[in-house]
């Protein structure tokens, strides 16, 4: 997971101008919590999650890196792309909300 959250944030980071290296709470356990998650039930899908990519390993080791590399980056791309969609829908829920008053 951390290796997913460090090229997750990278690539954001780089995707709006900033450095990779700049400061901000785009990480995975931030974005969580600003969805609506404690830190507690944070910690538990993060766990869940790193409980699936350790049992993908595990169920694919018998067929090599060829298999097993892309299948982990398909998991990480989709939990990625996953937790983004998650936050943009909130934002748009917050403006119409916002909009109507």
């Amino acid at each position: 997971i951390p290796l997913l959250d460090t090229s997750r944030i990278i690539i954001i980071r780089l995707s709006k101008g900033k450095s990779p290296l700049s400061p901000d709470k785009s990480h995975i356990h931030h974005t969580m919590v600003r969805l609506g998650l404690t830190h507690q039930e944070t910690c538990i899908a993060l766990g869940g999650l790193q409980l699936v990519l350790t049992a993908v390993v595990i169920l694919l080791n018998s067929y090599g890196d060829r298999l097993l590399v892309p299948a982990i980056i398909v998991i990480s791309v989709l939990f990625s792309l996953s937790l983004d969609f998650f936050v943009r829908k909130r934002i748009s829920v917050k403006e119409t909300r916002s909009n109507k008053v």
